[in-house]
């Protein structure tokens, strides 16, 4: 189980719930609601979030709780590897009892976190104690101790649910019972019993069709087009003059995906590969552009000159469409 933060864990989650209800806005990211909202919402800030305001941005971006999470074990001192996960479809779901990563979890009104393995490790973010309240810019949060995000920081289901500190003495003053706790300190374990309500991006169409305009001619890519489609040849124009172009899609970008449109010839170009991009569209939760436009100078002599478009996947090109424009006196 992650090291550092640890003896805070308890008591920020207490307060972050109540906390959230009666402090006044700000800018910034103050509670771990606050931190799932930023990155689920294309880094927007939304700040003071709770459980209730951050599923209705979870609807308004596409999400629908599929799963519920709990844990069983039969140790009365449980360790992760002693704790099994036990998965029930949330209603009107046919879900496989698996978490995604992107998966939200939301557990009840006090925490919340984002799947980002297939082994179901998740990142979340903790207010420090003593500084519950405060907010922090994306860069500040994430200095913190309690910043549970990225490969050796991230948790498990089961190291939140099998997390336990020192049980408080039920009488102070007895010495005995302190001695005792010298031997085998007594342990609670506050997140044993949580439901973990799991959120998830219904899965977005990637576009399947690029269409490029440029001037007159319009090239389109799709599913095996042929040459004469993607790589079209546009009518020769004078040196210097003006080229419109216009690239869509035909559905929004999933998020990860791209649509870049580069022009070769324009005054921005370096040549020798490094093309001026003059449009690029990068796909998130919310973004529903699906065309670019604009207006650039060709070459200010003879020469050739192509306008491109390409729909990157995360792996992979998926659309490419390029206009030849022949630049002639």
């Amino acid at each position: 189980m992650p090291s550092r933060g640890l003896r805070f864990v308890a008591t920020a989650l207490a307060v972050v719930a109540v906390a959230a209800i009666f402090s006044p806005s700000a800018l910034g990211i103050t509670w771990c609601f606050d931190w799932v909202a930023y990155e689920i919402n294309g880094h927007v800030d939304t700040n003071r979030n709770t459980a209730d305001s951050l599923i209705r941005l979870l609807k308004k971006n596409g999400y629908h709780e599929v799963l519920t999470v709990t844990a069983k074990t039969s140790s009365a001192d449980p360790r992760p590897q002693d704790i099994q996960l036990q998965f029930f479809a949330a209603a009107g779901s046919n879900a496989a009892a698996k978490l995604k990563p992107g998966d939200v979890l939301i557990f009840g009104a006090f925490h919340t976190g984002i799947v980002r393995t297939s082994s179901g490790a998740f990142d979340h973010f903790l207010q420090v104690p003593g500084q519950t309240g405060k907010a922090y810019t994306p860069d500040q949060a994430a200095q913190l101790d309690n910043y549970f995000v990225g490969a050796g920081k991230r948790w498990t289901l089961q190291q939140f649910f099998a997390f336990n500190r020192d049980k408080p003495p039920s009488d102070p003053s007895s010495w005995t019972e302190w001695l005792g706790r010298l031997v085998s300190t007594p342990k609670q374990y506050p997140f044993l019993g949580a439901v973990a309500h799991v959120w998830r991006h219904a899965a977005a169409s990637p576009p399947t069709r690029l269409t490029l305009k440029v001037n007159s001619t319009t090239g389109v890519a799709y599913a095996n087009a042929p040459l004469s489609s993607t790589h079209p040849t546009a009518p020769s124009v004078a040196p210097g003059s003006t080229l419109t172009y216009e690239a869509t899609i035909n559905r929004p970008l999933p998020p990860g995906w791209r649509l870049d449109v580069w022009h070769n010839g324009d005054p921005k170009s370096q040549g020798n590969g490094v093309y001026y991009h003059t449009c690029v569209l990068t796909g998130k939760t919310g973004f529903t552009q699906t065309t670019c436009t604009d207006a650039r100078p060709t070459l200010p002599t003879p020469g050739d000159d192509f306008v491109n478009a390409q729909v990157t996947s995360p792996q992979a090109s998926v659309l490419y469409v390029q206009v030849y424009v022949p630049v002639r006196s």
